[in-house]
């Protein structure tokens, strides 16, 4: 799993626990906290995406490539 990979699972997981928590009687306090953790998720998913690593292989699933 790349760490892009990573990185989308486990911004799908907050907004999983944002979903769970949507009538909770605490929600407004743990979405401070989730809201947070989403924003640096976000922020370091963009960063892989401006440096071409956003791809969803890994190494081992690309194709190899033919020595020169």
């Amino acid at each position: 799993m790349t760490e892009f990979q990573k990185l989308l699972a486990a911004r799908q997981q907050v907004e999983n626990i944002f979903e769970l928590t949507k009538d909770n009687e605490w929600r407004e306090y743990m979405a401070r906290h989730l809201v947070l953790l989403h924003v640096e998720l976000e922020r370091q998913i963009e960063n892989c995406i401006a440096r071409g690593e956003d791809t969803l292989l890994t190494d081992k699933d690309k194709p190899p490539t033919m020595p020169e």
